[in-house]
């Protein structure tokens, strides 16, 4: 959808800026915690949630940055991706929860 966007709005949706750059250096910390083998089912889970967290500050980013620029079309389909991404954040977060619970009993 946003490389769809990007398209339409006359940007390079290819282009890898330098906040693109930073984005992918920090996915990669977390691909890393997820891929050690020493890494806990809690401890991913985690990695995840930091994910999460951070896909949906961007998606609220998008929402304001949509509404102050007069493209209020893109708003309605920049919510509904912020609402399935909240979905999966309180998916993991409950998982987690119970992890770290169960284990401190």
């Amino acid at each position: 959808m946003l490389t769809e966007v990007i398209g339409e709005m006359g940007g390079d949706p290819t282009s890898q800026t330098p906040c693109a750059d930073i984005s992918a250096v920090a996915a990669m910390g977390l691909i890393q915690v997820l891929t050690d083998p020493r890494t806990t089912l809690a401890q991913g889970l985690q990695a995840l949630l930091t994910a999460e967290l951070t896909d949906n500050a961007a998606w609220e980013l998008l929402i304001e940055l949509a509404e102050q620029g007069g493209h209020d079309e893109l708003v309605p389909p920049f919510q509904k991706a912020l609402s399935s991404e909240t979905e999966h954040e309180e998916k993991i977060r409950q998982w987690l929860r119970t992890m770290v619970m169960d284990e401190a009993t």
